[in-house]
């Protein structure tokens, strides 16, 4: 005899969800990233901040950016730290679009994978810091 096993009906709306919050992420980020870099650019307009604290700074408004975007796409929701993942990889691309646009040249690399690492893996531990958050 014959046992049917009955697969698990696809949750489109679990899936469409999980896009939406992954680019709204992503979009949120790119957004703070490029509101904080503006305040970088004034900043470095009125002092003298020597170019060695450029590198740095950039990292740091990228983590930034990222944890405001992810938490941003995480609040109010339960889902999971693969959204956190899509959003900042999603966020690394965009964010090397617009600035490799306003910089007049697209530069393929290293430094882009090793973006899109830290994207990724930033966004996995936002998304995983922002679950423990909630309970």
């Amino acid at each position: 005899m014959k046992t049917k096993t009955k697969k698990a009906p696809v949750q489109k709306g679990k899936t469409l969800n999980f896009l939406l919050a992954s680019l709204k992420g992503g979009l949120v980020a790119v957004l703070a990233a490029f509101v904080l870099i503006v305040i970088f650019a004034l900043i470095i307009k009125l002092t003298n901040l020597p170019e060695s604290w450029f590198q740095p700074i950039t990292q740091v408004i990228k983590g930034v950016a990222l944890i405001i975007g992810i938490c941003s796409a995480m609040k109010g929701n339960d889902l999971s730290l693969l959204t956190g993942t899509l959003a900042g990889i999603i966020f690394t691309l965009l964010a090397f679009t617009l600035f490799s646009i306003i910089d007049d040249g697209f530069n393929f690399g290293l430094n882009l994978l090793f973006d899109i690492l830290f994207g990724a893996g930033g966004g996995t531990l936002v998304a995983l810091m922002c679950k423990i958050a909630k309970k």
